[in-house]
């Protein structure tokens, strides 16, 4: 007989719920990672009984988010807050970003800059002509850094490395 193994990542033991019985619900000592087995009849394994999960201990259903210390004005700039901070930024690095992404792209993820041989993406508008290799080592291709979280993420190893040079808002426009 074959069985599929499940992590119940949880303080919690599998149970028979033919063996409850109101306010006798078992509670487990277990350590915080089980692993129960379980038949799986969706798949072609004999059928068995369901399997219900007790825990020993409550568990959160809500993480509190970072809450910008700084609200940008432009609703679409403010709303990379949380990838920012996910990408590496910092809450006190959020003033001067929020006001590259207003210059740059006004916070539309998906701007192309094209002119001659010279190619920015993104948010903060990645330049392909100064940062190609680096670029494509990173995230494979330049159209990747279309994607909100590859370029703040790379923008952020740019700023640890460079500060705020590789931008046109370093020019005294972004504090």
């Amino acid at each position: 007989m074959r069985a599929l193994l499940a992590v119940v990542a949880l303080t919690a033991c599998a149970t028979n719920p033919a063996t409850i019985t109101a306010g006798t619900a078992p509670m487990s000592p277990l350590p915080i990672a089980t692993v129960a087995i379980i038949r799986a009849p969706a798949i072609g394994y004999e059928a068995a009984q369901p399997i219900v999960v007790r825990t020993t201990a409550a568990i959160a259903t809500t993480i509190p988010l970072p809450v910008a210390s700084y609200n940008h004005h432009n609703p679409d700039v403010q709303r990379w807050y949380l990838t920012a901070i996910y990408a590496g930024w910092t809450d006190s690095d959020w003033v001067w970003l929020s006001c590259v992404i207003q210059r740059e792209s006004h916070g539309l993820p998906h701007v192309v800059y094209r002119a001659s041989r010279d190619r920015s993406y993104g948010l903060v508008q990645i330049n392909a002509k100064a940062h190609r290799a680096a670029m494509i080592a990173y995230a494979g291709s330049e159209e990747a850094f279309l994607d909100p979280l590859v370029n703040l993420s790379f923008a952020r190893l740019l700023y640890n490395e460079a500060g705020k040079t590789p931008w046109r808002a370093n020019d005294g426009s972004c504090r």
